[in-house]
């Protein structure tokens, strides 16, 4: 069975073929259909566009008089992988053409006829162009922290080490009777900066691993809404939380989550000296592609968002990096910390802002397979 091409310019023998002819020139998908030989029978206006021809050259060519070689072979391949299953099969395709090298996620058919043999070959294809490009962008910035990472915590280890080494002699020092007035002070001085490298150390080995995560299955709506007491209380910030019913639980440390939680709250905070609000928003959300590095599941997302003067475009790609702050004073550790423990349990962090609209963070959390345990509490007697 063959079909006859559609000629540019022809009119539908009716209404319902103008129609059919009107939407698929109107949408933003590739669409084409070849014939078991590989010529073009039918390309939408898509298609024209990105292949820089008109229809009335494509149509009736293959694949090798309009490909280099290569991608007519990988081409030619799938329509036959598509013609031996018989079903419809998905391919990521990245393709030069005249624009620029385009990728794409399409699905090709088969086409059979009325009695159930394959005559043609069909494609849908939809661009990823920019999408696989932020990607990439994000997975180079995940394995690029990473690696800073492995070094922030062989620096820790060794500058910990040198730190003990000090504070032990100090403190030797400090027995000494006979230490008082100047001298004294001095000891207790160079003790006070000692203990802050130390703690400096410890900061640098949470980013480095985040700590090893102490797991249990608990219920985020406890901790969404006890968060901004302990972090707000005093400030001219008031939050608002949305931790709804039927919200799953998650399998992760619970003191760690709640550092992630305090770093943003702080960073909220500090946004917003005159006041202003913050709101924490909790909803589940299944990942049915992978994004991020992340693997297709049931999370939980959580986001983070206040009105504040936003983050400058400028700087935005940059604020998960260790020791980079706009502030004047803080460690730039923060949100590096952040980046670091959500990474540890198997998630995802990102940033939004536009200057003037406050920012937003958001992360996803996998979400656990079972309910979390109920805690104990002791049990009125009856009376």
């Amino acid at each position: 069975m063959s079909v006859k091409p559609r000629k540019p310019g022809r009119k539908a023998g009716d209404a319902h073929a103008e129609f059919l002819d009107g939407l698929l020139d109107s949408t933003r998908l590739v669409i084409y259909l070849k014939d078991l030989d590989g010529r073009y029978l039918y390309v939408n206006r898509r298609y024209e566009l990105l292949s820089g021809a008109p229809r009335a050259v494509i149509l009736g060519k293959r694949d090798h008089d309009l490909f280099p070689k290569a991608v007519a072979d990988l081409f030619r391949e799938q329509d036959a992988l598509v013609v031996s299953n018989r079903k419809a099969l998905e391919f990521e395709e990245t393709i030069p053409l005249p624009g620029g090298v385009l990728s794409f996620i399409t699905e090709k058919f088969p086409l059979l006829d009325e009695k159930g043999a394959v005559y043609a070959t069909g494609g849908f294809c939809t661009e990823i162009t920019a999408q696989k490009k932020r990607a990439e962008e994000e997975l180079f910035k995940i394995r690029s922290l990473e690696s800073l990472g492995f070094l922030a915590g062989g620096i820790a280890h060794d500058f910990n080490n040198h730190v003990t080494g000090i504070m032990g002699n100090l403190d030797l020092l400090g027995r000494e009777a006979e230490l008082a007035g100047d001298a004294r002070e001095m000891l207790d001085d160079a003790v006070k900066i000692c203990a802050k490298a130390g703690a400096l150390a410890h900061q640098l080995r949470t980013f480095a691993d985040g700590g090893t995560p102490v797991r249990r299955v608990f219920a985020l709506g406890p901790l969404l809404r006890g968060a901004p007491r302990l972090v707000l209380q005093g400030s001219r910030v008031r939050d608002e939380v949305d931790a709804p019913r039927g919200l799953w639980a998650v399998h992760a440390d619970e003191t760690q989550i709640s550092q992630v939680l305090g770093n943003l709250l702080v960073n909220a905070r500090e946004a917003m000296p005159a006041g202003g609000t913050v709101s924490i928003r909790a909803e589940n959300h299944v990942l049915a592609e992978p994004t991020a590095d992340l693997k297709p599941g049931r999370y939980v997302r959580i986001t983070v968002r206040d009105d504040g003067p936003g983050i400058p475009a400028a700087i935005l790609s940059r604020i998960f990096d260790p020791y980079f702050s706009s502030k004047e004073r803080g460690s730039g550790l923060g949100l590096s910390i952040v980046h670091s423990v959500v990474r540890r349990h198997g998630g995802h962090v990102w940033a939004e802002s536009v200057a003037g609209r406050g920012a937003l963070f958001t992360f996803l959390l996998p979400a656990a397979d079972g309910k979390p345990p109920r805690r104990a509490g002791k049990r009125r007697p009856r009376p």
